[in-house]
């Protein structure tokens, strides 16, 4: 009878140290560095308005970005050379992004108007992030 529960102490140690062996490899935490672009369209009639894309530095500072953006509006309506232009724009912005390594991670987008006739703002803000260095 002693030899039968030392057998079965030994086993259940032995079981023990072998689910306890049984390293789980730990997570590591990725770590993302994030730059939001922002891009205003002006609806402004009379091509009165001002359009423009910001962007965070790496110091989190807001500033005009390279990409010129141009009105909707002209004297004559809608410019749909400029709404092309805007498109090409900020499909070359996203590449550009894309080629320094970062990723674009949400878009987020409202339309404000600030009264009933042809006037107003499309505001567009890209995410990016990258991992951290």
């Amino acid at each position: 009878m002693k030899k039968i529960n030392l057998i079965s102490i030994g086993m259940g140690i032995l079981l023990l140290i072998s689910l306890l062996s049984f390293n789980t490899p730990e997570t590591a935490t990725i770590k993302y560095d994030y730059k939001q672009v922002t891009t205003l369209e002006s609806v402004v009639g009379a091509g009165l308005g001002r359009s423009s894309v910001m962007a965070t530095t790496d110091t989190g500072t807001v500033v005009l970005s390279q990409y010129e953006l141009k009105n909707f509006f002209s004297a004559a309506g809608i410019n749909m050379g400029n709404v092309q232009t805007n498109e090409q724009t900020i499909v070359t912005m996203i590449f550009d992004m894309q080629t320094k390594g970062w990723e674009l991670f949400s878009i987020t987008s409202t339309a404000l108007n600030t009264d009933t006739k042809r006037q107003g703002i499309f505001i567009t803000r890209y995410l990016f992030q990258r991992n951290s260095k």
